[in-house]
This record gives C-alpha cells, sequence and structure tokens, in this order.
C-alpha cells in the first residue's frame, strides 16, 4: 500500500491540494488506521503551533532619513555658473598673451646731457623738467 507523505497530510489540513490528489488522500485515510493517527498528530502540532504568540517584538529598524532641498535645482545651476565664471578668468589668464608696452624715446623724461643744456644740471633743477 502507498501511504501520503507527512507533507502532503500538511497540504491536506492547509487546503492547498489540487482536487485530483485531495480526494485520493482523504479515500486513503478512510482505509488506512495508521495514516489517520499521522494525520490527527499533524493536525494537532499545526493547530498548536497557530495559537502560539511571538513575545519578542522585532527590533526597531532606523530609518534613514533624506533632506529634500527645495531650491536643489536653482542651487545646482549656480553653483554651475560660478565655476564657470572662475573657471573661464582662469582659462583667459593661460590663453592670454603677455602686454608688451613701447614707449616712444621722446616721452622719456630724463635730464639732458650737459652738453644741451643751457646751464649745468643739478638734482634740484632735474626734479623741475617737464
Amino acid at each position: 500500500m502507498n501511504h501520503p507523505s507527512e507533507d502532503q497530510f500538511l497540504k491536506l489540513w492547509l487546503e492547498v491540494l489540487d482536487d485530483g490528489e485531495t480526494r485520493s488522500v482523504r479515500e486513503h485515510l478512510q482505509e488506512c488506521s495508521e495514516c489517520r493517527v499521522r494525520y490527527e498528530r499533524i493536525c494537532a502540532q499545526t493547530a498548536a503551533l497557530g495559537s502560539v504568540r511571538a513575545r519578542i517584538e522585532p527590533p526597531a529598524v532606523p530609518v534613514k532619513r533624506t533632506r529634500v532641498y527645495r531650491f536643489s535645482p536653482l542651487l545646482k545651476a549656480a553653483a554651475l555658473l560660478v565655476v564657470g565664471f572662475f573657471g573661464g578668468l582662469a582659462a583667459a589668464d593661460l590663453v592670454r598673451k603677455p602686454e608688451i608696452h613701447v614707449v616712444p624715446s621722446y616721452l622719456i623724461v630724463s635730464t639732458p646731457p650737459d652738453s644741451v643744456a643751457r646751464c649745468p644740471v643739478s638734482d634740484a633743477t632735474a626734479a623741475h623738467l617737464p
């Protein structure tokens, strides 16, 4: 005789067997007293487990709080403008050619040599030259 497994008895008690298996297991239980005892024991054990309540509460899991910035897109745009502005200044300094200042010689103010001056040139008179 082919006896059903304890898994099949448990599935019968939980009512998750399909119709054909349910019918065959119930017919076997009517004929086999040994399987009836096993089935009743499984039913009693599962009923006892169903009435047990857990006394320990699960630990509280800390929830990670995230900040929501309302002005986030505006701040990102402002930061991008600032970085772009200063980056452009730095790039312009790297690319800029050095400025060469040419001053014509006739604009250079200096004391004339003594041979050209009408009177001897001293430090006191050199300060008043145009």
